[in-house]
C-alpha cells in the first residue's frame, strides 16, 4: 500500500513578515508595542497548516546586514533596467 508523501513547505519568513507588516492595521499592545506584523504572520502560517495538516514546515529569515541576494540584486539591477528601457 502506497502512502502519499508528505509535503515540505519552505517559507520565506522575511517575505511573510514584510507582507504582514504592510497588510495589517497598526495593532499594538496596551504598552504601545506593535503586534500587527506578528499577528499577520501567525495567521498566514495557521492557514497554511490548516490547508496542509500532514505536512512539514520550515521558515527561514534573512540574516542581518548584506547578504548574497542583496549584492546580486545590486549587480543585476542596472542590467535589468537597461533592458527595460524603450
Amino acid at each position: 500500500m502506497n502512502t502519499p508523501a508528505k509535503k515540505i513547505f519552505l517559507i520565506d519568513g522575511s517575505s511573510y513578515l514584510y507582507r504582514a507588516f504592510h497588510a495589517m492595521p497598526p495593532l499594538t499592545t496596551s504598552n504601545g508595542l506593535p503586534t500587527g506584523a506578528v499577528k499577520g504572520v501567525t495567521n498566514m502560517l495557521r492557514n497554511l497548516r490548516k490547508e496542509n495538516p500532514d505536512s512539514h514546515y520550515l521558515s527561514i529569515f534573512d540574516a542581518k546586514g548584506k547578504t548574497f541576494v542583496t549584492i546580486s540584486i545590486k549587480t543585476i539591477k542596472p542590467i535589468v533596467l537597461q533592458c527595460l528601457r524603450i
